[in-house]
């Protein structure tokens, strides 16, 4: 590797054969913690299963989201965190994750303690977006009525 040289993921995953860092963003919470956690990915060999966890590109974006469906052809994903569903080519799929690391303690993503959060959160999409829902939609009314008080003055 060139130390001046800025990679995309791809090209890491191509040169190293995984990728390490420090994810950004919520959508996976409350598993990966912005910031706090570290997640491995590795270039995925074969077609992928449900739940597991992909990196995929859409535009000049990454994304890290779970596999909910799988389809012929394409994936229904979704973050852990999210109330909406996307569809995923196998083509847009860079990488799977196949471990993350919390508070300097590896995490086996085929433990019972594992498998248990991904069948009961993630697997029940309907239920996962029935507590999500109400209290975003909440904190979104409040916003506004702060934002007309406060910020129109």
């Amino acid at each position: 590797m060139q130390p001046d040289k800025i990679y995309s993921f791809e090209e890491l995953l191509d040169e190293q054969g995984s990728l390490v860092w420090r994810t950004t963003g919520r959508s996976m919470r409350p598993l990966i913690r912005q910031g706090k956690d570290i997640i491995v990915v590795t270039k995925p060999s074969g077609r992928l299963e449900k739940y597991d966890v992909i990196l995929y590109k859409v535009k000049n974006e990454y994304l890290l989201h779970r596999i909910l469906e799988v389809h012929d052809g394409y994936y229904t994903v979704a973050g852990d965190n999210n109330t909406f569903l996307e569809k995923v080519t196998d083509e847009q799929i860079i990488g799977v994750m196949t471990a993350f690391k919390r508070g300097g303690k590896d995490y086996d993503l085929n433990s019972r303690k594992y498998r248990f959060y991904t069948k009961n959160w993630c697997g029940r999409f309907k239920l996962k977006c029935a507590v999500l829902k109400p209290p975003r939609a909440v904190r979104r009314g409040l916003s506004r009525v702060y934002h007309k008080i406060f910020k129109n003055r």
